[in-house]
C-alpha cells in the first residue's frame, strides 16, 4: 500500500477492485482520511494521490457495500458517515450524509435482506481515554439515507462478530465488556450472544 495503516476497512466493490479506507497510523492526527484502491487484475494499488479522501479521519470504522453499489463507512470515532460512489470514485460531501446516534469504534455492520444495514455495539472513549462498551444498535435505511429506530441489545459489547443467518436473523456473538473504570483497562471477554430479527 501507499500508506501503512491498521484498523482500516476493506470492501470488495462491484468492479472487482478493493477499497481500503481510513485506519490508524502512529503519527498525529493518527486517524487517517486517506484511501487505497487495489486492482486484482494488475495486482497493484492505485498511485498515491489518485484515490479519494474521506471527509473525516476514521479508525476501526465499519464499511458496508450497499444494494445501490455505494459503500457506507460509519463510526470510527465520528457520528457523521461517509458514502463512497465507485462510479465517480468520490465521497459524498460532508454534511450531505446521515448522522449516527453514536459513532464509536469496533462496531459490527450487517447488510440485511431488506437492504438496510444493522450497525451494532462497539465502544466509545471518555475524555480520560477510557473505553466504555455500547449496547445500542443503529439501522441505516438506504432508501432514505438516514438512520431509523432500532433496538437495544441485552449486553454492551465491543469487538463482537455479526453473522447474517440463512433465516434472515443476525447472530451477534462474544466481544468484550468495558466500563470507564481505570481498573477495567482490559475488559471482560463475553460468551453471550444476541439474536436480531429484522
Amino acid at each position: 500500500m501507499n500508506t501503512p495503516r491498521s484498523g482500516d476497512t476493506a470492501t470488495l466493490l462491484p468492479n472487482g477492485k478493493v477499497l481500503i479506507a481510513g485506519g490508524f497510523i502512529n503519527i498525529p492526527p493518527y486517524a487517517l482520511t486517506s484511501t487505497e484502491l487495489y486492482d486484482p487484475v494488475a495486482n497493484k494499488f492505485a498511485p498515491e494521490g489518485s484515490t479519494p479522501v474521506m471527509n473525516i479521519g476514521r479508525d476501526r470504522a465499519t464499511a458496508t457495500l450497499l444494494s445501490n453499489g455505494k459503500v457506507l463507512i460509519a463510526g470510527g470515532g465520528d457520528s457523521r458517515t461517509e458514502l463512497y460512489d465507485p462510479t465517480t470514485n468520490k465521497f459524498a460531501p460532508v454534511g450531505s450524509t446521515a448522522v449516527m446516534n453514536n459513532g464509536g469504534f469496533n462496531a459490527t455492520a450487517t447488510l440485511l435482506p431488506n437492504g438496510k444495514v444493522l450497525i451494532a455495539a462497539g465502544s466509545t472513549f471518555s475524555s480520560h481515554g477510557l473505553s466504555s462498551a455500547l449496547n445500542g444498535t443503529q439501522l441505516y435505511d438506504v432508501a432514505t439515507d438516514d438512520y431509523v429506530a432500532s433496538p437495544v441489545m441485552n449486553t454492551a459489547r465491543d469487538s463482537a462478530t455479526a453473522t447474517l443467518l440463512p433465516n434472515g436473523k443476525v447472530l451477534i456473538a462474544g466481544g468484550i465488556f468495558f466500563t470507564q473504570l481505570p481498573s477495567d483497562i482490559f475488559g471482560t471477554p463475553l460468551s453471550s450472544t444476541e439474536l436480531y430479527t429484522p
